[in-house]
């Protein structure tokens, strides 16, 4: 700020002879003014080199500014008459006007709000640009300065101004950024729970409006403008503020912005397994967790699997989320404090694609790729299973049908191997729509297939068999030689519980069964230990 006079334009003044003291001042306001620039410059400087750290851009170019502002101010006080002084001005309000709109941008910036439209970014600094081209239009347009008078009176050169029409809306403007960037961080900081750190940034705001009344009121002698002394000592507290608080002040910002926003759900219980915290992926999983109320257990939340929830490890589990079937994976971590345990962190993600692609490697794994069903390995694995738990219960075990499509070497050298592998294609997906959901079918081995029926016995099984080899023999198939037919032997063992045999050798005894169908002339069901001729009415017990 400089003098104003008290009234409209005076001559400038001659040069008077100072004394010894008045001198030795001088020399100590411009010693002073050198440091000041100093200091700016090497703040820059720091902050500069540091402009692509996140949240320092706007911080580096209000250090460039308050840099540019003590520079100039300093070669004004330096200047030898009128002419050097205004130049000097013009250097100061390079970067003057621009210290509120910075120091807002920066605010902003800083607590991770930053404006997402350019054009709003343009317009901030629109009226900086303007009041910056108002000074250096001067003396051509006097918007800024009605009228500049250099002087030597005081304790250093400087001018003496007649305000224009944009003098002091330019320094409503800057104050009022300036007051609202620094309401923006306090705000912030606050609701943050970093209230230590929130005091920090009054002073940043409060330091160089002070300066200004100061300059505006004439309180200091030998009108010394020391807003470019309050500017950089400014950016001084808050270039240590970053120094020195930066990774508390991230932690306490991390938790508003980065865990609230990152890809993963969060939730933090206590001992007690009452819900304390959950970010905003957390709450599209559970809606029910926008309007939970303080202390709500995790129980409550629907589709959350409490029950095969027992503490610190992995989970993985199934949610249905507006039609959709998700596969989640949680992962808790028990948060202990003095070496008791305070609480835990449940952390969730969404592993549906990789859950897909583990099901279809299990289901190539398990399945036979032409018929569907499950191949040799999967139906032994899966069908002893079922014969050791009757056994163990004390039930009827069941009975196995092997079964082999007659004569399916000359169909493949008659119509082609593509029409060999549609007629088991489709024996293996009629064999897998007409059994038990609890029956296991397999592909035993080239054209042969294999049932397991658990729990029921040789008259059952008989019906199971005769209605699968009358609907193979029912089937037509079509080839580019021309449509044919195919039939099936089939062989049943069956095994009680006074039977004290293995799987394998249930197996082993219809596949003899098997033989002894084809021996007989193919196309029909023959069953271990009993005539060729039986006709029992067969009964399954289902």
């Amino acid at each position: 700020m400089r003098e104003r006079p008290p009234g409209g334009t005076q001559k400038t003044p001659r040069r008077k002879r100072r004394t010894g003291g008045v001198c030795a001042i001088t020399v100590y306001v411009t010693s002073f003014q050198y440091v000041v620039s100093a200091a700016a410059i090497a703040l820059m400087c720091y902050s500069v080199s540091r402009w692509r750290q996140t949240r320092m851009m706007y911080f580096a170019f209000l250090t460039l500014a308050v840099a540019v502002n003590a520079v100039g101010y300093m070669y004004e006080v330096n200047s030898a008459n009128l002419e050097a002084a205004i130049i000097a001005c013009k250097v100061t309000y390079l970067g003057s006007p621009f210290v509120g709109p910075l120091y807002l941008m920066f605010a902003l910036d800083y607590i991770n709000k930053p404006f997402k439209k350019r054009w709003l970014k343009a317009l901030i600094f629109v009226p900086a640009a303007a009041f910056s081209l108002a000074v250096f239009t001067y003396p051509d347009a006097r918007l800024y300065y009605s009228d500049l008078v250099y002087s030597t009176a005081g304790w250093q050169p400087h001018l003496v101004v007649t305000p224009g029409p944009l003098y002091y809306p330019c320094f409503i403007y800057e104050f009022t950024l300036a007051i609202a960037g620094a309401v923006i961080l306090i705000r912030g900081f606050m609701r943050a729970g970093t209230r230590r750190h929130a005091l920090i940034f009054p002073a940043t705001v409060v330091l160089p409006i002070g300066a200004q009344i100061i300059n505006f009121a004439k309180i200091l002698p030998g009108q010394l403008d020391i807003v470019p002394t309050a500017l950089t000592v400014t950016v001084a507290i808050l270039s240590w503020h970053l120094a020195r608080y930066r990774r508390d002040e991230w932690q306490s910002l991390g938790r508003e912005h980065v865990v609230q926003n990152m890809n993963v759900a969060f939730i933090l219980i206590d001992t007690e397994r009452r819900i304390l915290d959950s970010n905003n992926k957390a709450k599209q999983y559970f809606p029910e967790l926008a309007d939970a109320r303080p202390g709500a257990r995790l129980g409550s939340l629907p589709g959350f699997p409490a029950d095969a929830f027992t503490g610190p490890g992995d989970l993985d589990f199934e949610l249905k989320l507006n039609g959709e079937r998700l596969f989640l994976h949680m992962s808790s971590t028990e948060l202990k404090f003095s070496g008791s345990t305070i609480g835990s962190c449940l952390l969730m993600y969404d592993d549906t694609k990789n859950h897909m692609v583990l099901a279809e490697l299990n289901h190539l794994a398990r399945h036979d790729e032409l018929t569907g069903l499950n191949n040799r390995s999967a139906f032994f694995r899966d069908a002893t299973r079922l014969y050791d738990l009757c056994r163990r219960q004390r039930g009827y075990p069941g009975s196995a049908l092997m079964m082999d499509i007659d004569h399916f070497k000359s169909v493949n050298d008659t119509y082609g191997h593509a029409a060999g592998d549609d007629v088991l294609r489709e024996i293996g997906g009629m064999l897998g729509r007409r059994v038990r959901r609890t029956d296991i079918c397999g592909r035993y081995g080239g054209e042969e297939l294999c049932v397991w029926l658990p729990s029921t016995n040789t008259e059952g099984a008989i019906k199971v068999a005769e209605d699968v080899r009358v609907a193979v023999k029912n089937m037509e198939f079509t080839a580019s030689k021309g449509n044919f037919k195919v039939t099936i032997s089939i062989g049943i063992a069956s095994a009680d519980s006074a039977d004290a045999i293995s799987f394998d050798d249930v197996v082993k005894r219809a596949d003899e069964a098997l033989y002894r169908s084809k021996r007989a002339g193919r196309d029909r069901v023959s069953v271990y230990g009993a005539p060729p001729e039986t006709g029992a009415e067969a009964v399954r017990c289902e």
